[in-house]
């Protein structure tokens, strides 16, 4: 079993009383595998069983109080079919222990609220306290849990973006349709990273009073480079706003993702300026975007994003900006300030 640092838990729902009378079910291939000897001992008088994630598991799962899964050992039709069976069953919990595999392809896991998560290198303690909900949602344990995970995250995405500047070296020609999009995909991850990073650190935050209009106009240029479909519009003179720019930065790049991955396509805005009395900085589906799948149709975007731009945006003294259509399609995201200094 690897050891590390103690770990705390991602917020969810409180787990029921009386954890050791517990039916679990671990989706496992390896049935005297640490984690399954970790929960033995953890829950002795549990009805504890084992399955491989690719079995026909799903109807052992419906008696059960608590599945656990290593994200590492299940293939993504494994973990689509949890999140189907745990958005059906509000009743059954579950914890995921994170590997480096991360959740791509199932994110909307993230958004469950009867889903915990452990990442790796995992500990007993860490694995105590997400499976009996001990010291749960405290700010401190909430920054050291992410702060692990996504400094774990970064070394496996530091090693791929290396391994893919050397294959775009070796094969030039391989650039124009493999390498450079893995390549910006993973430049991606990084500053997801990097966005989760503040928003879960309780310090570090350095404020200043800025032009808004200059901020704006040089955020929008670092976000065209590459980029044909997006523009900039300001409404009225300038304002003058207190913010941290790498905070700022981050919400609105979280906010941009949100619109690209779920929004109704086309072309985006980036709009700033004075609005029913609020300095806003934000992203716009322009008007003459793709056309929007019916409300029945649409996939909501997972809760991260939306929690992500939340969370910098009270770091940053503002107020989250999102606007729906269809209560399901995000059509602009980003921050709004109280009345303005002048």
């Amino acid at each position: 079993m690897k050891e590390g640092g103690s770990h705390g838990i991602i917020a969810g729902v409180g787990m029921p009383p009386s954890p050791s009378s517990r039916s679990l079910l671990l989706l496992d291939p390896d049935p005297d595998g640490p984690l399954a000897k970790a929960l033995r001992a953890l829950l002795p008088r549990a009805d504890l069983r084992v399955l491989p994630p690719t079995a026909d598991w799903p109807p052992r799962a419906e008696g059960c109080d608590l599945v656990v899964l290593r994200t590492n050992r299940a293939d993504l039709s494994s973990l689509r079919l949890l999140h189907h069976i745990l958005r059906r069953n509000s009743a059954l919990q579950a914890v995921l222990v994170v590997g480096d595999r991360g959740l791509a392809g199932a994110e909307p896991l993230l958004g469950l609220p009867n889903v915990r998560f452990l990442p790796e290198p995992w500990t007993p303690r860490g694995l105590e306290q997400v499976v009996l909900g001990r010291g749960r949602v405290q700010g401190a344990d909430d920054a050291e849990l992410l702060s692990g995970l996504v400094e774990g995250l970064r070394d496996p995405l530091a090693s791929l973006s290396g391994y893919l500047q050397l294959l775009r070296g070796e094969a030039p020609a391989a650039d124009e349709g493999l390498v450079g999009p893995a390549l910006d995909s993973a430049r991606e991850l990084d500053r997801l990273l990097a966005a989760l990073e503040l928003a879960t650190s309780p310090s570090g935050s350095h404020r200043e009073l800025v032009d808004g209009k200059g901020v704006a106009q040089r955020l929008f240029e670092q976000a065209r480079r590459g980029d044909d479909r997006l523009r900039l519009e300001w409404e009225g003179p300038t304002v003058t706003i207190e913010v941290d720019l790498r905070r700022l930065e981050a919400a609105l790049h979280a906010g941009r993702l949100l619109l690209e991955r779920f929004g109704p396509g086309g072309d985006l805005v980036l709009r700033g300026g004075i609005e029913e009395g609020h300095a806003r900085l934000y992203w716009l589906a322009a008007e003459e975007g793709g056309e929007t799948a019916p409300a029945a149709e649409a996939v909501r975007p997972p809760g991260f994003l939306a929690a992500l731009l939340a969370r910098l945006a009270a770091q940053l003294g503002a107020q989250p900006l999102l606007r729906w259509r269809d209560g399901a399609v995000p059509v602009a995201a980003g921050l709004s300030w109280p009345p303005p200094r002048s």
